[in-house]
């Protein structure tokens, strides 16, 4: 099994890129917001390849946070250097997520979904529901999404609320660990 560096996950986000494209173009989405990517999430098979893959990397994060969530962490990376996308903006956040304990080595390491920041969250939904959309409705209190499977591998996610925006709210409740 390849071993995740940020390298492999770059050339999957042009992969990703790709289809994102197309599944808006194919939804007719495109029309709805101005597309751009707040974050990128990947998601690891096991606590062991978390913990490699953001010590590996650690020195391409201008900071690195995390939180406990439904008995995993979840790391917030801020990249030094934006990854550059062609449609979808420069990326400067990843979300890194360990696997829950009953997840584990079930499925590849690798990128699991983008998130992309709507202001318009509330009108956005309802429009969704007038084109008879097929998606999840998700509210973990900390942001909420509207979650899109776009094929078997990856979801893409509209949001509420900037990944930034987030971690900023959970260090002011004392839930963040911070890493760097």
């Amino acid at each position: 099994m390849q071993k995740l560096t940020l390298e492999t996950l770059v050339s999957k986000i042009e992969e990703y890129e790709g289809v994102l494209t197309e599944y808006l173009d194919v939804k007719g989405l495109r029309d709805l917001v101005p597309y751009k990517i707040d974050h990128i999430a990947v998601k690891l098979s096991d606590t062991s390849e978390y913990e490699n893959f953001i010590n590996d990397n650690l020195a391409f994060f201008a900071s690195a946070n995390y939180i406990q969530m439904n008995n995993r962490r979840i790391t917030t990376v801020r990249l030094k250097n934006a990854i550059e996308t062609t449609s979808f903006g420069s990326v400067f956040y990843l979300e890194i997520m360990e696997p829950k304990p009953e997840k584990v080595g079930t499925f590849k390491s690798g990128l699991d979904h983008a998130e992309i920041w709507v202001p318009n969250f509330d009108e956005l939904e309802k429009e969704f529901g007038l084109r008879d959309l097929e998606f999840v409705r998700s509210d973990n209190g900390h942001h909420r999404t509207l979650i899109f499977k776009m094929n078997d591998l990856w979801e893409v996610k509209f949001t509420d609320k900037t990944i930034e925006d987030t971690v900023k709210d959970e260090i002011e409740s004392g839930l963040i660990t911070s890493l760097k």
